[in-house]
């Protein structure tokens, strides 16, 4: 975290790490939907 914040240029992120990562986002959701049904 501090490398990024000490970073002189904007946060980039390559669109590849960025799918990637909403990707991961989307499963943990899935996930935390499957198991928590009787919450909604």
């Amino acid at each position: 975290m501090e490398a990024i914040i000490s970073d002189p240029n904007p946060v980039r992120v390559k669109r590849k790490t960025l799918q990637t990562v909403l990707e991961q986002c989307q499963r943990a959701l899935e996930l935390i939907n499957a198991s928590s049904d009787d919450d909604e």
